[in-house]
């Protein structure tokens, strides 16, 4: 790759760079308008992919290939076929290389852990040597293959982790092929690390197997290494020759190279090394012969026979031949220049970027500058840092790329070993991080001022300049400080009020803002030192929102039930594989307008995207029989409904234009509960008390309550500030106005009327806040700000969650919005 006479890095161009715009155009319709760049994790099919198998399917008949009839013969033919392609796209055959299919590279990576031994007695016997064979793995490996570590261990093989510094040049010495004791060792290495992109050298493998090179502080005896390759990664954009590369195992995930099908992959055996490879279990179709009342069995002769236990998934297996297909129509070698061309202008985009003091925004995790493709796969891996040297968290990152339609991946990506030592997470870290909550796949992206995963983009072969200049500018405009912050957000995080002249604050009243994570309270300094409650806070209005996820239904008063608002989430909208939608995946939900008329006794809907409007009964006939009953999910939680019938689903199907249906609530079945606690409690048994607090569809608690203060506050520090925020995108049910911004952070409750609420956390916040309640369109803000001042550890807070203390109330149950409102404070501190 070349520099261009300006001094930027050039995007790819030239006849290939307009092949893959036309592909895009013509064959990835799916992509739609959205950056896609999780590549590593999936790339994406083609429309021709998914045309081509669909014909297959319809114009041949294909049976179960463990028989002998026509069809049977056909899949089998066209299962050997695919092995065969698979192999000639590896530069290799059938003479050299079996093909074994899994379902993916880890399933691969398993297998061998499992079956691998020096003959058939040493499988999962464990060896009681004093010196026994060795099993090492890179540092920088995917999880699949630290998990090997596991079963070899069992085993009794020595396990070892090692890194490129533990390859030495062999000494001639102790290079003593005529030793009569050889066990054999097995090396597990990664053609290329999924969180960097760093490629290994593959001369290792050669090396390695030939005893050109040792491990240090490994076996120096003469044994032979044997050497099992996970090439997911690499594969997807790197050509692999294994005539010339001889791992003796080599694991694949086929929807990593081209998309579609998923749950394929293959174990890539070296015929020489098959004999290492002894199963004790056998399934359908793997034995030659064996006896049901005695234990003997034969086993199939080809490895590939043997290994593949029951009938294989063929129909996924001939999807392979059209992926390959495309890849061979375009090279590989092209994709890899391409694509690697593509990430190193990215590459040296990002690098440019920096804030007003010079600082760099992004840390990239790469050992090389991007400048050798036979050092650096398509990934870049990043973490983002603030003017003042304070880090951005991944999923912050993560939640603002979302709002922009920009897909990429957050975390440490089933690499630890990567992660954390780019990181420099010790061990001690880690368990740490476990006892402060943190779990793999979670949003806590900082403990301690430091982040514990980091930001990654990948890229494909249908990948484009477009998508990269796209993700530049999300990050110019969300991440370059262009100026020092000014002393408005210091005020607006400090809890004043909104339209307060901006002033000067001592340090002590600065904000911290921190959540104890047992009862999910949220508190500040100020909190610590109460001001005096204002006394002119009162309801802006009620919200009732009878569908999960839909519009707001406006009341002047309201019942209180033992869930929370009547009626509240209530109703749920399910697609066709009964999963709940919402708005992250539909913001069209927010124009699906729902009114309870409590006279008619029906709840009716209307949108401005139809002049219909459609009504379904607040209760059906279900303890009649009459009504199907079906099952869905809220949050983690697996409920009962009951569906609202054919009519509302085809109403609704037309709005979101897709296959869905209606379902309510059904309160004799469901016994959800809230874990959060009010901020006071601090009894085994009030706690124990308050998990029985119940909830219909709403996510955590019965009832939200938000501020206006508070918005304009958020508004004040927008980065959009010609287009003010309205409160109801934080979809509140009570809507307070007056006060103090952010004073609801203080409370320990309130009293609206006589009805009294106990607050029991903040609210944490995700990106469906950026979705216009009027227009359903996506907006950065207000996250964007919220982000800067609102948040503690990943977590971006607004609002409160509130469960109706009956107990303290007085009846009826009911809220209205000229009732008084008190709040519960703290008790100020001597």
């Amino acid at each position: 790759m070349e520099e261009s006479n300006n001094g930027k890095w050039s995007p790819p161009s030239g006849e290939f760079a307009d092949t893959i715009r036309h592909l895009r155009e013509t064959q990835f319709p799916h992509i739609k308008d959205a950056v896609y760049l999780d590549h590593a994790g999936a790339t994406l099919y083609s429309k021709d992919q998914v045309v081509e198998h669909s014909n297959m399917l319809l114009s041949n008949l294909l049976g179960n290939p463990h028989s002998g009839n026509p069809s049977s013969m056909a899949t089998t033919q066209a299962v050997e076929n695919v092995r065969n392609i698979i192999l000639r796209y590896f530069g290799t055959s059938a003479s050299e290389h079996a093909v074994v299919f899994t379902q993916g590279a880890t399933a691969s990576l398993k297998l061998v852990a499992e079956t691998f031994a020096e003959d058939e007695s040493d499988v999962n016997k464990p060896s009681n040597e004093k010196d026994p064979p060795v099993f090492c793995y890179m540092d920088e490996a995917h999880t699949s293959v630290v998990g090997m570590r596991e079963t070899m261990a069992h085993r009794g093989y020595r396990v070892a982790s090692i890194n490129l510094d533990s390859f030495k040049p062999h000494d001639s010495k102790i290079h003593d092929t005529s030793h009569t004791q050889r066990h054999i060792n097995l090396l597990a290495m990664p053609a290329q690390c999924n969180f960097s992109g760093r490629k290994f050298p593959l001369s290792l493998v050669n090396r390695v197997r030939d005893g050109d090179v040792h491990i240090s502080n490994q076996s120096d005896s003469p044994w032979t290494w044997k050497v099992v390759l996970d090439a997911a990664s690499f594969v997807s954009t790197s050509p692999l020759n294994l005539h010339r590369v001889k791992a003796d195992f080599v694991c694949l995930s086929f929807y990593k190279m081209f998309g579609f099908p998923t749950g394929i992959g293959a174990l890539i055996v070296r015929r020489e090394s098959a004999h290492l490879l002894s199963k004790i279990y056998y399934g359908g179709g793997t034995v030659s012969a064996y006896s049901g009342s005695e234990a003997f069995h034969i086993p199939k002769e080809r490895v590939e026979d043997r290994l593949e236990d029951g009938t294989l998934p063929f129909l996924s297996i001939l999807a392979l031949k059209s992926g390959f297909d495309r890849l061979q129509s375009l090279r590989m070698e092209n994709i890899s220049n391409y694509t690697f061309q593509l990430a190193a202008y990215t590459y040296h985009k990002l690098k440019r970027l920096i804030h007003y003091n010079g600082k760099p925004v992004v840390t990239v995790f790469s050992p090389s500058t991007f400048s050798e493709i036979s050092q650096q796969g398509s990934i870049i891996n990043f973490i983002v840092t603030r003017a003042d040297d304070s880090f951005v968290g991944y999923a912050e990152i993560e939640k603002l790329a979302s709002v922009s339609n920009i897909h990429l991946r957050t975390g440490c990506f089933c690499n630890s070993g990567a992660c954390h030592k780019n990181l420099g997470i010790s061990t001690q870290d880690l368990k740490d991080h476990l006892a402060a909550g943190h779990r793999c796949g979670d949003d806590m992206d900082m403990i301690d001022g430091k982040p514990t995963g980091s930001v990654r983009i990948s890229f494909g072969y249908m990948s484009t300049q477009e998508d990269a200049d796209r993700f530049i500018a999300f990050m110019q405009k969300n991440f370059v400080e262009i100026s020092p912050p000014d002393q408005k957000l210091k005020s607006l995080a400090a809890g004043e009020p909104a339209n307060k002249p901006d002033t000067q604050l001592n340090d002590d009243k600065k904000q911290e803002i921190s959540e104890k994570s047992s009862g999910g309270e949220l508190h500040t300094q100020l909190s610590q030192n109460i001001h005096p409650v204002e006394t002119n806070i009162s309801l802006d209005y009620i919200a009732v929102f009878p569908i999960k996820s839909c519009g707001a239904f406006h009341v002047q008063s309201w019942e209180i039930i033992s869930t929370g608002l009547l009626y509240d989430r209530n109703w749920l909208i399910l697609n066709q594989y009964g999963a709940c939608i919402t708005q992250k995946q539909e913001p069209k939900l927010c124009l699906i307008h729902p009114r309870i008329l409590l006279g008619k006794g029906i709840l009716e809907l209307s949108s401005p995207l139809t002049s219909s409007k459609i009504s379904v009964p607040l209760h059906s006939k279900d303890a009649e029989g009459t009504t199907s009953i079906c099952s869905a999910r809220v949050c983690s939680d697996k409920v009962s409904a009951a569906d609202c019938g054919d009519e509302v689903a085809t109403w609704l199907g037309r709005i979101l234009e897709q296959q869905c249906r209606l379902v309510r609530h059904l309160d004799s079945n469901n016994k959800r509960s809230s874990s959060l606690r009010p901020v006071t409690e601090t009894g085994e048994g009030e706690r124990k008390k308050n998990l029985q607090t119940q909830l219909a569809f709403s996510n955590e608690s019965q009832i939200l309550l938000t501020s206006t203060s508070s918005m304009n506050a958020v508004n004040k520090y927008s980065s959009e500030p010609e287009q003010d925020v309205n409160v109801d995108r934080f979809r509140g049910n009570f809507v307070l106005k007056g006060g103090l911004s952010f004073d609801e952070d203080t409370w320990t409750g309130l009293k609206i009327g006589n009805q009294v609420f106990d607050i029991v956390g903040a609210c944490q916040r995700c990106q469906m806040v950026c979705v216009n309640q009027q227009t359903a369109e996506r907006t950065a803000e207000p996250l964007v700000a919220l982000s800067q001042f609102r948040r503690y550890q990943g977590k971006t807070f607004f609002g409160q969650h509130l469960r109706h203390n009956s107990e303290r109330s007085g009846r009826p149950f009911r809220v209205s919005s000229w009732d008084t409102v008190e709040p519960l404070c703290k008790q100020q501190p001597k």
